[in-house]
This record gives structure tokens, C-alpha cells and sequence, in this order.
């Protein structure tokens, strides 16, 4: 009997921690994404774990955005805003970031392909 309530309980604990697992995956904003698509300007906006594969914000606005975890890859970000952004997590591979403004990319995923702010060939710093 003991036994059992173990096993239910064990298999409980799994099943709710694969919903909160789902949930971190799934946190960008579909609306905040629209609007750096449409618009590039998305100040403030929640664009963790957004896919945002090849998006143009060239002279765009992300500052204090959440890109956490983002998919950014060859992403145009040329001469945006990104004070304050934060990248922790964030695939930047091949992106082109050179002229950005305030760019942190502490925890940012670049590789070889990236331009990074100050014009270099990634991995950027």
C-alpha cells in the first residue's frame, strides 16, 4: 500500500513539473512579437524563448526588452537600441549586431558568423 502511494505521488511530482517545464518554453508574448515584427520597436517587451529567426530591427528599439532564450539567429539588428535588453540564453549566431547601442550580451549564444557590436567577427564578448 505504501508502495503505491509512493509510486502515485512520485509520478504527480513528474507530471507537474513537465507542465511547468512546458510553461518556461513557452513565455514569449505573441503580441510583442507581432509588434517587433511589424513595427521594430518593442521597448519593455517580453520576448523570452520567441523565435525570431532572420527578423529585421535594423535602427529598431529593444531596449529593456527580455530576450532570454530567444532564437535570434541571423537576426538584423543593426544600429538598434538594446540598452538594458537581456540575452541570457538567446541564440545570436550569425546575427548581425555591429553599431548596436548598449548592447549586453552577457550569456548570449555567438558564434564565428555573428558581427558583433564593434564591428569584429564573433563569438562576441
Amino acid at each position: 500500500m505504501r508502495r503505491q502511494i509512493v509510486k502515485r505521488l512520485l509520478l504527480a511530482a513528474i507530471a507537474a513539473g513537465s507542465l511547468t517545464t512546458v510553461h518556461a518554453i513557452a513565455t514569449d508574448n505573441p503580441e510583442h512579437v507581432k509588434q517587433l515584427k511589424e513595427t521594430r520597436k518593442c521597448s519593455g517587451c517580453d520576448l523570452q524563448n520567441a523565435s525570431l529567426e532572420g527578423v529585421n530591427v535594423i535602427d529598431g528599439d529593444l531596449s529593456y526588452a527580455d530576450a532570454r532564450g530567444a532564437q535570434l539567429y541571423k537576426a538584423e539588428l543593426r544600429g538598434a537600441n538594446l540598452t538594458g535588453a537581456l540575452f541570457t540564453g538567446a541564440n545570436l549566431k550569425g546575427a548581425d549586431l555591429r553599431d548596436t547601442k548598449g548592447a549586453d550580451l552577457v550569456g548570449a549564444v555567438t558564434d564565428e558568423w555573428t558581427k558583433c557590436p564593434n564591428g569584429s567577427a564573433g563569438p562576441c564578448q
